[in-house]
């Protein structure tokens, strides 16, 4: 009885201990700041903007219809560049967050019952177009013509053009898509329902999916509201066609409210098709906006689970402007360290959390999320780099800690800078290195982190000193040759620095020095 006894009381000190070291790291935890991280601009990922303009006949006049002093009928005040990049990164206080997409609308409602957009109507879409480029960022590209406030010219919020005049300005806006695509992330396939959601529909749906689809450019993905409409889908396009084919969760709650209807309820059927099917294609998402009954969204999301259901649908884009004032702002608020991502089985690369004297800091909730939405590229130590018989022998081994690999197509070059003159003296194209196929886990595999090798030997011809880096560039010939285009490796680890030539129209990823 006196040794029960004993032991007891010794297992409750253990207890206790646990209890008071858990305390102590609480308190802990509670005492240290978050750092802020530097963010990498990088194209196609991350937290996303919204930008919504309504297309008029006026000349160089195009207007956010819910802009600045919207409402009780009036369209808003904002006419672009109000309510453009700017704007939105001052209003939600993103300026420095390295945001490199937008969601822009492109609303039609003055042609709903027109059988052609006007001249002035398409030269007013292509300044938004060459307003994107401007601020060297890209779009999540959404037409539509039906809004929820009576929009003017638009009878009321449900009533949509005829399938077939909507096709009719498909075919005008078909050049404008293919011209422009250079500066489209992803296109939605909207035009159909109020704001584009495809609810309610018109007759023939499938046809225009297929004919908007059938304008991207191979590789290229759509993304739409429901698994149901892209079940419809499957009658018209190939089965290659169908895995370019993602999601816009315009409902992201993690399932807290009204699950079922517009969300992905936690592991049911329909959120573990999307898991097993995300690993090719675009997903996005936004949280409802933080406001009342039937479809707002108050509640504070779990950080946990939002982690996972980002990582278990591979999502690429994330809007930030929707319920900034509750779960965006809260986030930010939020401690992320290593032990809580490993609890959780989230990906990241330690050095991400060391200071420039390699102290373990805190990051914000919203700063992991903003840096690991899509892909995050790192190099590791066991990369190598040497010359051998006049040749360059290279063997990069390369990580992804992002929640989704690199989507659009991507070129790889492996250069070669001279360090006595600071120039490219070599690029080769790896045509036999896709980027797409960079995913963070493999499926059925999803704890642990994939390492992806390139390797090769390539004669070189050079005497000297060279810098020996990659070049990942966008395929579209207008930008492959603009840095802002470019995927930038992380450089936390030491690992990696970044090059720009003089001419400011290339940006290497720089692994090492090779001397032939």
């Amino acid at each position: 009885m006196v040794k029960r006894f004993i032991f007891f009381a010794g297992f409750a000190t253990l207890f206790l201990c646990a209890l008071n070291a858990q305390d102590l790291f609480l308190s802990s935890v509670e005492q240290q700041a978050i750092v802020d991280k530097t963010p990498l601009w990088n194209p196609d990922r991350g937290f996303h903007l919204e930008s919504i303009y309504q297309v008029t006949d006026t000349p160089d006049y195009i207007v956010n219809p819910y802009g600045r002093g919207a409402g009780q009928g009036q369209v808003g005040t904002e006419v672009y560049p109000a309510g453009f990049m700017d704007t939105r990164n001052a209003d939600f206080q993103s300026t420095g967050d390295s945001i490199t997409i937008t969601q822009l609308y492109i609303y039609l409602t003055a042609f709903w019952d027109s059988p052609a957009i006007s001249q002035n109507g398409l030269n007013n879409i292509q300044l938004l177009f060459d307003g994107l480029r401007e601020k060297k960022v890209k779009a999540i590209l959404r037409f539509a013509y039906s809004r929820d406030n009576g929009a003017i010219g638009n009878g009321h919020s449900g009533q949509n053009p005829s399938s077939s005049r909507i096709l009719q300005h498909l075919e005008q806006l078909k050049p404008l898509i293919q011209n422009n695509m250079d500066v489209v992330s992803v296109v939605e396939a909207g035009l159909i329902g109020t704001w584009g959601e495809w609810t309610p529909g018109t007759d023939n749906n499938n046809t225009i999916a297929k004919t908007l689809f059938n304008y991207l450019p191979s590789d290229y993905g759509m993304v739409v509201r429901y698994n149901s409409i892209k079940d419809g889908l499957k009658s018209v396009l190939t089965t290659e066609q169908l895995t370019r084919v993602g999601f816009a969760n315009d409902y992201f709650t993690t399932g807290m409210k009204n699950c079922g209807s517009s969300d992905y309820c936690m592991n049911d059927a329909s959120y573990n098709r999307v898991k097993d099917e995300s690993f090719t294609f675009y997903m996005r998402g936004e949280i409802p906006y933080n406001e009342g009954p039937p479809w707002g969204f108050d509640i504070l999301m779990d950080p946990n689970t939002v982690l996972k259901v980002l990582k278990d649908h591979h999502y690429t884009a994330l809007d930030i402007t929707q319920n900034f004032k509750d779960n965006i702002s809260y986030w930010k608020t939020v401690k992320v360290w290593p032990d809580r991502l490993r609890a959780n089985h989230i990906f990241f690369d330690e050095a991400y959390f060391q200071d420039e004297n390699g102290k373990t800091v805190f990051r914000s909730f919203y700063q992991f999320v903003r840096d690991h939405l899509g892909y995050r590229l790192n190099v590791n130590n066991i990369s190598a780099l040497k010359a051998e018989n006049g040749r360059l022998v290279y063997d990069l081994k390369l990580t992804n800690t992002g929640f989704a690999t690199v989507h659009n197509p991507k070129a790889v070059y492996l250069v070669l800078i001279d360090d006595s003159n600071g120039q490219i003296a070599k690029e080769i194209e790896l045509t036999d290195v896709n980027p797409k196929n960079w995913q963070p886990f493999a499926k059925g595999n999803p704890n642990a982190l994939l390492t992806h090798t390139i390797a090769g030997s390539i004669p070189v011809e050079l005497t000297g000193t060279y810098s020996v880096g990659l070049r990942i560039a966008d395929k579209n010939e207008s930008i492959k040759n603009d840095p802002a285009y470019h995927i930038k490796m992380t450089t936390d680890n030491g690992l990696v620095t970044h090059w720009k030539d003089k001419t400011f129209t290339k940006m290497v990823n720089i692994l090492g020095k090779v001397a032939f």
